[in-house]
């Protein structure tokens, strides 16, 4: 390879390498999923998977406001007047930007409630409410 060819060689492989550079990114943040879920009922099913899986990062996801607290994080994952095993999560009065969601016990008793919120379109557990409630 001569000196010329190598000249214009060497920036064209840097403008590939930072294309490629740009489309990986682009490609990660596309594939992060939203913050929340886009409906209530959506919510409840993606709790109740984030519970089986006891998955820390959902219930980060799942949650707005909620500081990076592995207590509070702990205190979702485990309900405990459900004796820390949940069966099924449903969302409950649903209006506009609140709703309920109800838990149920592996046996199908309800067994706790929280309270969830809409903000910016996108549902989310509330963590300022008090995590459990007995169920009404």
């Amino acid at each position: 390879m001569t000196t010329a060819t190598a000249g214009r060689t060497a920036p064209v492989l840097v403008m590939l390498a930072a294309i490629g550079f740009i489309a990986t990114v682009v490609v990660l943040i596309a594939r992060t999923p939203l913050p929340g879920e886009a409906t209530a009922a959506g919510l409840a099913a993606a709790y109740q998977q984030a519970l089986a899986d006891q998955d820390t990062d959902a219930i980060n996801r799942l949650t707005h406001g909620l500081p990076d607290d592995a207590a509070a994080i702990a205190v979702l994952l485990s309900p405990t007047p459900c004796g820390g095993q949940v069966g099924q999560v449903r969302a409950v009065n649903a209006t506009v930007d609140t709703a309920t969601l109800l838990l149920y016990d592996r046996s199908g008793r309800s067994c706790a409630q929280m309270a969830i919120a809409a903000h910016d379109g996108r549902w989310f557990i509330d963590p300022w409410a008090a995590p459990f409630r007995e169920p009404q």
